[in-house]
């Protein structure tokens, strides 16, 4: 084969920015405490400590701190901090305004370190929309698809809480009161002086008793926003090297859509032949590229995989797939991707290819077309640019993606006639893909069938014997083995019963279908009872809850639902559960693609994120780890949760829940195996 490009992690490693540098923090302070010096000379009449202001809202930095001194004066909000000069009072409010404006971009986007928050913050003026605005188009993300208004006013209230703002609740009502009075034209046409009148009648009725909470209303304010970001600025930056990479951030928005395929993967695979059958075949072969959407990929990878080279044990039933397994493949089949379109055209960058796949949602169909064609005409045609045959493309992915049998994966793939025979099999696939129903038992078997006549499985005959592992490696797979069963049970039994007590509030009850997510390390408090250390012996805290993702299927229906379940670890409170929206597109621009829903909004906690973020959250019910943000310690601060265990995120070698997949035994003869990594 031609020279082959085999792209991993360090083909796309993070990049983020780590550390502010002090002069950079020093001359933004310097241009909000002018604006700050501005304000104050326009406004002198106002008795408002300054200290209780800040730039933070939705207008411009200027306009913020004079409508926030005028909410100040009208709710008669006490001051911050003790009184100060002029001169300190400006001071404080630069270094609020800071603060704040970090943590509402921090909090408003994921995967934005403390100093990418900075340039931004920097590039936009301190205007806080405006550098919203540019992480946006930075990402290439649409308002509509990712910004919702209660994910502002969660930013905002955040934002209020590191500024020290004395009200942060009060800080909100009045920008939702001038929020769902602000008409655009209006308020432009309002000379500096006059504003203040403006604002004193959209502040009138407040606290009045028919005064209501009205919602976010954020249009006008991103109106206003665009108007400030003339057309090419974010061009003019990025070439000025003021604007930071988003390859950090949009890896993992990648690895979130493709995490998407995967759970609907397990939502259409029938629940006695995903647990009891194949369950190892999808973990350890089911990649979601090759010639069809990724969903079916992932199913006609996985089906092929389990009937070419069985399992070399005996596959135990379970209901549990592991987090990290099934977090790893969808890094697997990431960096397949990436190899296979930087193979097809040789002059594409894995950094233009992440842009490609996010823009084709992953699916090669869309990201690269004509290889379809290609593979129609012969298989031996390259991609453009010289690239390689769709055959040499397939077995880089395959590389790439860590497969145990890459050649045979990329024949599998590859061949034009095995092709042809899958694209045959989409039309039994794709009504379930579509509509999210698992597969009737009869086209399982039927696909099971197609599968066996044309002879697209290799079945292998080989003997399997045990691999042999030291002593010090085989008591540490055995305890590996014995903490995923362990863990199984135990969280098997905290999910039926937040499921029974879910049933006993419906007419129509679900069934477990499968936990296909979990994090036990959330809300933790220093312990040294020795329940506790036993609970969790390598570590001195007690974590109260666990977040868990399941699929459940209603009686009646053959569209599993994706739920959430907030569960006590030590029984001292209530679990629950609650459906969860789930749709892959991770925030992606929708524009040009009618055909693709809104995307709903992703609910963020601060302790799944620490464990890198597997576990989908509900919008609307309140859960640990939802507002801690504006709480959290160093330990769950936003850089640590990004740069600390950056590593795992696209972690594609040996985890410690693959014991559960091994045939091993001990040896006497000092042989080492390869050793298993703990989660």
């Amino acid at each position: 084969m031609a020279d082959l490009r085999v792209c991993g992690s360090s083909d796309l490693e993070d990049n983020f920015c780590r550390y502010k540098r002090k002069d950079e923090v020093e001359l933004l302070l310097s241009k909000i405490c002018a604006r700050a010096k501005q304000q104050l000379d326009l406004d002198m009449g106002s008795n408002a400590n300054a200290a209780s202001c800040s730039c933070l809202g939705l207008l411009d930095p200027v306009t913020n701190i004079r409508f926030n001194r005028l909410l100040a004066s009208y709710l008669a909000l006490p001051p911050a901090d003790g009184g100060q000069g002029a001169d300190e009072e400006e001071d404080m409010m630069a270094q609020r305004s800071l603060h704040g404006l970090i943590a509402f971009l921090t909090r408003l986007f994921p995967y934005l370190p403390d100093a990418e928050a900075l340039a931004y913050i920097d590039a936009a003026a301190a205007g806080p929309l405006v550098a919203a605005l540019l992480i946006i188009n930075r990402r290439q993300l649409t308002i509509d698809s990712f910004i919702t208004a209660s994910s502002v006013e969660i930013a905002l209230r955040s934002a209020a809480v590191a500024a020290k703002h004395p009200d942060p609740e009060l800080f909100i009502r009045g920008w939702r009161k001038l929020a769902y009075s602000l008409n655009p034209t209006e308020f432009t046409s309002h000379s500096s002086s006059s504003k203040n009148n403006w604002f004193h009648k959209r502040l009138l009725g407040i606290w009045t008793p028919t005064a209501t909470d009205d919602d976010l209303q954020l249009d006008d304010f991103w109106k206003l926003a665009k108007d400030r970001l003339p057309h090419g600025t974010e061009r003019a930056l990025l070439q000025a090297g003021k604007l930071p990479s988003a390859r950090g951030a949009m890896k993992r928005m990648l690895l979130s859509m493709i995490h998407g395929y995967y759970l609907k993967a397990l939502a259409i695979l029938p629940k006695h032949e995903l647990t009891q059958r194949y369950h190892p075949s999808l973990l350890i072969g089911g990649h979601c590229y090759g010639p069809l959407d990724p969903v079916s990929n992932i199913i006609v990878n996985t089906i092929w995989y389990e009937q070419s080279f069985p399992p070399p044990i005996q596959v135990q039933p379970l209901n549990m797939i592991s987090t990290n397994c099934l977090w790893r493949i969808a890094a697997r089949s990431l960096y397949g991707l990436v190899s296979f379109l930087c193979n097809r055209k040789k002059d594409l960058t894995p950094d233009q290819a992440l842009q490609y796949l996010l823009d084709a949602r992953a699916n090669l169909t869309v990201a690269d077309p004509q290889h379809l064609r290609d593979n129609h005409d012969d298989g031996n045609k390259t991609g453009g640019c010289r690239g390689t045959t769709v055959l040499e493309a397939y077995f880089a992915a395959a590389q790439s993606a860590k497969h145990p049998r890459a050649n045979l994966q990329a024949e599998f793939l590859g061949a034009p006639e095995s092709v042809r025979n899958l694209l045959s099999f989409s039309e039994t696939l794709l009504s379930s893909v579509r509509d999210g129903c698992t597969l009737t038992k009869e086209s399982f078997d039927c696909l099971l069938t197609l599968f066996s006549s044309v002879g697209m499985a290799y079945p292998q005959h080989e003997g399997h014997h045990p691999e042999k592992l030291s002593q010090e490696i085989y008591l540490r797979t055995c305890s590996a083995k014995n903490s995923f069963w362990l863990k199984h049970e135990r969280v098997r039994s905290k999910v039926e019963a937040a499921l029974h007590k879910f049933n006993e509030t419906t007419v129509h009850k679900y069934n477990l279908h499968v936990i296909c997510g979990v994090n036990e390390f959330v809300k933790r408090e220093f312990s040294l009872d020795p329940e506790v250390r036993a609970y969790n012996p390598w570590t001195p805290y007690k974590y109260h809850y666990s977040h868990i993702n399941f699929l459940a299927t209603c009686e009646g229906s053959l569209a599993p639902k994706l739920f959430f379940a907030e569960c006590s670890n030590h029984g001292t409170s209530t679990s629950w559960c609650a459906p969860v929206l789930l749709h892959p597109d991770a925030g992606i621009s929708l524009e040009g693609r009618p055909d693709v829903g809104m995307r709903p909004e992703a609910a963020r906690c601060i302790y799944c994120e620490h464990e890198n973020g597997r576990i989908c959250h509900p919008i609307r019910e309140k859960f640990h780890g939802r507002d801690d943000f504006e709480i959290a310690g160093d330990y769950y601060s936003n850089n640590k949760l990004l740069l600390d265990h950056g590593y795992k995120v696209d972690w594609v070698h040996g985890v410690a829940d693959d014991a559960i997949y091994s045939n091993f035994c001990a040896s006497d003869d000092g042989h080492r195996g390869l050793a298993l990594i703990e989660d």
